[in-house]
């Protein structure tokens, strides 16, 4: 019996051969690890039209789609906007407010629901077609929540109330994501080696405790977003109960600008000798964009705000700081 062979005949890439469509959307799959949007952070930003109108335009960039027909794997569509697009919007009515999907679809007559386009026509017809689809529901975040039956990737979804007709920015809510986000990893870890360090009488006032050496860190260029975690391990309340909090704080640039994270809150109330925590200090962080690609501060803070203690911490306190910088939409 002969072999059934079930691979295409021509794969990526041989000379003379002829190279299917499929193959070239498996390699778009391949390349983005089957993720779906924008390449880079400011590709096909959804915004209001210059003055403002019935209407939004759409940044230059590129997006990758996913083929979302049926009984195919492993397909991705690379769509590439090179002018800015402009579309026009329905203006809601009096029944009340409504919301709008701005999407990237591809018409690939190989699928359906569209129809074949004439052999004359092949070469340079408008397969790619940004569109306004109305009326989706408010919480809408993907075109894959609709069924559209068709691939397609939301940029941004347009809420705006009852009897309006101007879009502005504030009616706009970006959906974007990065396909293959860049990342980048920081990790450090500081050791007191030297005289005991106080956190400080006053109240309410941010300070930097504990005082390690400063640790600067070279920010990304495409860094949006830090996802950070510092342990303060060792600290010891002293002479009274303690309410206060921990941050971590970005600073740098020109003009120097900060970022910080989500307060860790602390309420000690047995001081001593005997150890707290340890702290785990952070969150994400939107990072921006006076913080990218620069070289910056980076501090563990602490505030006191009821009691009458105060953070100690001697020659065994270790502090470790761990930040994930990830590219993201922008």
């Amino acid at each position: 019996m002969a072999d059934d062979i079930g691979f295409d005949p021509v794969a990526w890439a041989i000379n003379g051969g002829d190279i299917d469509a499929d193959i070239m959307r498996v390699l778009g799959y391949a390349s983005t690890g089957g993720a779906e949007g924008v390449i880079t952070a400011g590709d096909c930003r959804v915004r209001p039209l210059d003055v403002p109108g019935a209407g939004v335009a759409i940044d230059t960039g590129a997006v990758a789609i996913r083929n979302a027909s049926a009984n195919v794997r492993n397909q991705t569509y690379i769509a590439n906007g090179r002018r800015r697009t402009t579309l026009d919007t329905l203006d809601t009515d009096s029944t009340g407010a409504r919301s709008d999907l701005v999407i990237v679809r591809t018409e690939d007559p190989q699928y359906g629901p569209w129809p074949e386009i004439p052999e004359e026509d092949a070469p340079d017809y408008q397969y790619v077609r940004p569109t306004i689809i109305p009326g989706v529901p408010p919480t809408t975040r993907k075109a894959s929540e609709l069924n559209l039956g068709y691939s397609a990737y939301a940029l941004a979804r347009i809420d705006r109330p009852a009897s309006t007709g101007t879009v502005l920015a504030t009616n706009i809510v970006d959906l974007r994501k990065v396909a293959r986000p860049r990342r980048d990893q920081y990790l450090e870890r500081f050791d007191i080696q030297y005289s005991p360090n106080d956190s400080g009488p006053d109240y309410n006032v941010w300070v930097k405790y504990p005082d390690v050496p400063f640790a600067y860190i070279e920010i990304p260029d495409y860094a949006a977003i830090a996802k950070v975690k510092a342990w303060v391990i060792g600290a010891q309340v002293r002479d009274a109960a303690l309410d206060g909090a921990f941050r971590f704080k970005f600073t740098g640039g020109q003009p120097q600008v900060s970022a910080y994270s989500k307060e860790t809150y602390i309420n000690e109330q047995v001081p001593g000798d005997n150890r707290a925590g340890p702290y785990l200090v952070g969150s994400s962080v939107i990072l921006p964009a006076g913080l990218r690609g620069v070289l910056a501060q980076c501090n563990i803070e602490f505030v006191r705000r009821n009691g009458g203690g105060f953070m100690r911490s001697h020659s065994d306190v270790q502090v470790v700081i761990e930040i994930d910088f990830i590219e993201a939409a922008s």
